[in-house]
């Protein structure tokens, strides 16, 4: 189902770059959004079995790589990392 998305994104963008770049732009910023929605969500399920120490790293690498215009990515990065157990 993750790779249909990311597909049906791509196309989307494909699609839009032919029409208004800024709708490309905007376009691309969603797809970035949701990427980074969905690592944020395997960490705090901890899906790949980190320990807190390996989770608060692959957070604050997320912190610089994820657009974040209203402050709730790194909102919710701060919160994971602040409530990280082992």
């Amino acid at each position: 189902m993750k790779k249909t998305m990311k597909l049906i994104m791509a196309l989307a963008i494909m699609m839009l770059a032919f029409n208004n770049c800024s709708e490309t732009k905007d376009a691309i910023d969603t797809l970035n959004n949701l990427e980074c929605l969905e690592k944020l969500t395997r960490y705090s399920n901890n899906e790949d079995d980190l320990t807190c120490s390996e989770q608060i790293s692959q957070l604050q690498s997320l912190k610089n790589s994820c657009p974040d215009d209203d402050g709730s990515i790194q909102t919710l990065i701060n919160l994971l990392v602040e409530t990280c157990e082992d």
